[in-house]
This record gives structure tokens, sequence and C-alpha cells, in this order.
């Protein structure tokens, strides 16, 4: 947050109202030398002035001091950007000092709370395993509490209330995350946005209701695909109900053609294959997998939500998200990431003799920069 603006507002003020430094003194029973070093910034008024100063130029005493108790959304993209950015370059206590300074000076903007929670828990592995690291998840954590008790909008204490469950799991207490998220199966669907669809149909918008449809199916298609991908994991012990898990993965990613339209989850897809396929013994299913993951892997930057000619309305939605389009990681760690999945997992190990498997790890930290 930039300092308070004091001197330059009175300055501006001033001028505005065509009163002169001798003018304003004597209005607030001071001489004209305090005016003129509260404009220059050498000293400030005494703050029982401050509601007469700002009542004189007929302005707010925030107005006044040039201080925005809220951050527009643009304003928290940006710095959600600066930041991650500074947690990656390993200026991760500075990135983690700016954070809180932030906070403390919009301790009320709980979208900007909200965002950084967030960023804290996706950069919080590069402070390592130690102290810091819990001091940052359990600072995150925190910070939801506040948004929940303090913020009215559902949809904030929502996200509020998972972010809060993902912190408690990284901090070692999953009953708490449980406890947080044991409602989440027991609400089913209420067509909320078939509802809002055929009303605003019913007004006549047509357009708009083909877009809230549009976004609810590109969003319940990405949710499946992420959540499959996570039950797959889970039964990778199981013949039959993984290998028709797959089957049915590769079947939405086939209809809804997600290599181009989100290949992220594509190569999610095609990791948790080589992944399922290993534990079930299957070494020639396994390589084929991981060769594809490290193909998709190449399609994904910049790494950016977009649609495509089927969901070609989602780009107002799309921009209204409190990130934009951009990944709530930075890309290099992504890209890190996407790397030290195979290159770095203990399960596949034993594949680092076969020439195959050291030809997509070499693939992959070609295709993305991480050696």
């Amino acid at each position: 947050m930039k300092e308070l603006g004091l001197a330059h507002m009175l300055a501006e003020k001033r001028r505005e109202k065509g009163v002169t430094q001798e003018k304003l003194a004597a209005y607030l029973g001071v001489s004209k030398a305090s005016v003129s070093k509260w404009e220059t910034g050498q000293s400030c008024p005494d703050i029982l002035l401050l509601p007469q100063i700002a009542a004189y130029f007929d302005i707010s005493v925030d107005a006044l001091l040039d201080y925005k108790p809220q951050m527009t959304r643009e304003e928290i993209r940006r710095l959600y950007a600066q930041l991650s950015e500074k947690f990656c370059r390993g200026a991760f206590e500075e990135a983690w000092a700016q954070c809180r300074e932030t906070v403390r000076n919009y301790y009320s903007c709980f979208p900007l709370l909200l965002q950084m929670a967030g960023l804290l828990l996706n950069h919080s592995a590069l402070a390592g395993s130690g102290k810091l690291a819990r001091q940052v998840q359990e600072y995150a954590a925190e910070l939801c509490v506040r948004v929940k008790e303090g913020s009215g909008d559902v949809t904030l204490l929502r996200a509020a209330n998972s972010l809060e469950a993902a912190a408690s799991l990284m901090l070692g207490r999953p009953e708490e995350a449980t406890a947080l998220l044991k409602d989440v199966n027991r609400m089913p669907g209420l067509g909320e946005e078939s509802i809002y669809a055929a009303a605003m149909q019913s007004q006549g918008d047509l357009s708009g209701a083909k877009e809230v449809l549009q976004v609810c199916l590109y969003r319940h298609v990405t949710e499946l695909l992420s959540n499959l991908s996570s039950y797959l994991a889970l039964v990778s012990d199981e013949p039959e109900g993984f290998e028709e898990g797959m089957r049915r993965a590769e079947g939405i990613c086939s209809l809804f053609r997600v290599e181009e339209l989100h290949p992220y989850l594509a190569a999610q897809v095609a990791y948790v294959g080589g992944y399922g396929w290993y534990q079930l013994g299957d070494r020639e299913k396994t390589i084929r997998y991981l060769q594809e993951y490290a193909r998709l892997c190449g399609l994904i930057f910049p790494a950016a939500l977009r649609g495509d000619a089927f969901f070609d309305r989602i780009d107002p939605w799309i921009s209204g998200l409190e990130l934009g389009a951009s990944a709530p990681r930075n890309e290099k760690l992504i890209r890190r990431g996407l790397v030290e999945a195979v290159r770095e997992n203990p399960l596949f190990a034993p594949l680092k003799e076969d020439p195959r498997f050291r030809r997509l790890v070499e693939h992959l930290e070609q295709e993305l920069g991480d050696r």
C-alpha cells in the first residue's frame, strides 16, 4: 500500500479551492508555517484537525488522507501477480512481509484477504518444511476465518471455508478439514443456473441465458475431470474400477476436446493413468501414459483459462473472476511441479533405468525449462 497522501491532497485541494496557506491557517487557528510543513510532508496536522480540514474542502477524511480501505479487483490481481513473482524468485521473506503489511492496511477488504490466503497456501512450500511454512499456513487459515466472520458475501464465505479446510489439511489436521466440509455432499444440486437461465430467457435475454448455461457446463466439465482424476488415484488398487474410470475420463476429454480447452486437466488425466497402471504392474501402459503426459504438458503454457469454438461465451465470466484468466500459482512453480511430478516421484524410481522414461523426463525438462 502506498503511504497516506495527506501532503499531496492538502496542497491539491487548497489550490483547487483557490485558498492561500494564510487563509487556511487562519480558518484552522494555526500558523502559515504549520500548513506549509503539512504540504511538504515535514509534519502532520493534529488528528483532531482532520475532520475540520476535510469539512473545509467538502471531502471525507479518507479522501483527505488519500486512503482507500478497499482494493479494486484489478489492484488485487496486480498485487497477487507481483507477490507470486517475488515468492518464486527467492524473495520469500520480503513477499511474506508485504503480504502481512497489505492485510494490515486493508483488513476489511475481504476479497483481498481471501486472495492473500490462497496466495500463501499456493506458495508456502517455498518456505520449506519447517516453522516458517507452518506459520504461513496458520496465517492463511486465520485470514479465512476473518473473511467468514466479517463478510456477508456467500461466494466469499464458501471459498474461505474451502481454503481454511485446505490449510488445515496442510497443517496435518485432517479432522478439522473434514469438520469444515462435512456437509459438502449433503446438499443436492438445486439447479440455480438452469432457473437463472430460464428467468433470463423469459425476459428476452437469450444471449445471457446461453452464457449462464455455457459457464455452468464449463465449470462442471472441469470440476468433473479434476475430481475424477483424484478418484482414479484412490482406486488404482482396483483393476476393473480403475480401467473403467480411465475409459470414462478419456471419453470426457475426447468429447469436450479438453486437450485444447484445458490441457492442464488433460495432462492430469494422463498422469493419473501412468500412476495407476504402474500401481497395477503394467509398465508398458505406464510409459505410454507418461509419454502422453509429457506431450500434453507442452500445450499448457501460457497457463490461462480460455474457451474454444463450443465454449465461446465464457470470456466475460473469466474476466470477472478474482484473478481473471491467470493461474493461482506462478508459472515457474507450475512448470517445476509438472516436471517433478515425474522426475522426483519415488513411485517411478524403478523406471529410471528404462531409456523411454529417461527420454520423456528429458523432454519435460527441455519443454518446461526445469533442469
